[in-house]
């Protein structure tokens, strides 16, 4: 499968994915690197990391795609986002990504950078929440007082939890 996405986009949700991915620790065997999923049908390809206890996950749309279905690459986090952060990424730059073989080959440009891929079987899956019942606040600014406990350091399990929309 080949894609092409926007360049500033790809290296951003590589950015906060790879600050997710652990580098040693407990989980680092089983969580290491970065999970990406391209879907054809869908036009999407999903950004997964987690250190076992924070996830993250970002769906990036994709601008043309050679192939069908879906496929699960696992990429060293360091060292992919390492790489891929250094092509340039000026408005309008694109980069395409694809499967050759047991490796990611990403072209940007005359730019080739070959990364080996990693097993993505032990990777752990993720328990999504239910969003269907947020709510919504308009006047954030107003409000973000009451919302002071979402950044406390304290450690204890959450017992909710905020979104934000970006909208005005």
């Amino acid at each position: 499968m080949k894609i092409t996405l926007e360049t500033a986009t790809f290296i951003d949700s590589l950015r906060k994915a790879e600050a997710i991915a652990p580098k040693k620790g407990e989980f680092a065997d089983t969580t290491y690197g970065i999970i990406l999923e391209p879907n054809a049908l869908e036009e999407l390809l999903v950004a997964k990391a987690t250190d076992g206890i924070f996830f993250y996950m970002e769906s990036i749309p994709i601008l043309s795609i050679e192939g069908n279905g879906s496929e699960t690459w696992r990429v060293p986090s360091s060292v992919f986002y390492g790489s891929v952060s250094k092509l340039p990424s000026k408005m309008g730059s694109q980069v395409t990504v694809e499967n050759e073989g047991n490796q990611i080959v990403v072209k940007s440009g005359r730019t080739v950078i070959k990364i080996p891929m990693m097993g993505w079987e032990t990777f752990p899956e993720f328990d999504f929440y239910d969003s269907s019942e947020f709510r919504e606040f308009t006047n954030i600014t107003g409000k973000s007082n009451k919302l002071k406990w979402a950044t406390s350091n304290i450690n204890s399990d959450p017992k909710s939890c905020v979104y934000v929309r970006g909208n005005k």
